[in-house]
């Protein structure tokens, strides 16, 4: 069961990600935007939960990836939807802006649910690394001269707007992590504590 929960995983997100991939008119500029970003993560991490179940020596590997993209896809989906943002011109309601900014968390949910692990509370902080990561490129990007990619991370034109956003990001992605934890506490009851000795939120 858990294999084949994993392998239709694997499939159907890597596969539909090629597809919109293959039609993109510029593949390498919108790997700059989050959205893609984030995707890619989720990918990479399907992949290495699956190769895990032949060689267990990917179990850290598949574990940091977890710790990065679920943490990041829920973020990309309370931004995406909360200031209403497409993933492209086709608008909200296409197949394709729902993958990016629905199926995302939809598989974050899934594999909370199917397969319970628990998790670290002193992770936190890599969701939050990764999006200070992004948040640097992204200045250093504009400092070339290059557009903002969100109008809302615009460092030149709307330094305010660009901060704000920065500060709720600084605690969105660390808090969804703790949030995550706490969604495995309920789900993975029976699982071994990260650390010897904590609770078993930890």
């Amino acid at each position: 069961m858990t294999l084949a929960f994993k392998t239709v995983n694997a499939l159907f997100l890597c596969r539909t990600f090629l597809y919109f991939m293959l039609y993109e008119k510029d593949p390498l500029s919108v790997l700059e935007a989050l959205t893609y970003q984030g995707m890619v993560l989720l990918c990479l991490h399907s992949i290495s939960s699956l190769v895990e179940e032949g060689l267990p020596l990917l179990q850290g590997l598949t574990k940091l990836l977890r710790d990065i993209s679920f943490p990041v896809a829920v973020f990309i989906s309370i931004l995406s939807w909360g200031l209403m943002i497409p993933v492209d011109e086709g608008g909200l309601s296409t197949f394709k802006n729902h993958f990016f900014h629905s199926v995302n968390s939809l598989y974050v949910l899934l594999n909370m649910i199917m397969l319970p692990q628990m998790w670290c509370k002193y992770r936190c902080p890599l969701p939050l690394i990764y999006g200070l990561a992004y948040l640097g490129f992204q200045v250093a990007l504009q400092s070339t001269g290059q557009p903002a990619r969100y109008p809302f991370l615009d460092f030149h034109t709307n330094p305010e707007i660009a901060g704000v956003i920065m500060f709720i990001s600084v605690l969105l992605l660390p808090s969804l992590h703790l949030l995550l934890c706490v969604l495995s506490s309920k789900v993975c009851q029976k699982c071994p504590p990260c650390h010897g000795g904590t609770t078993k939120t930890d």
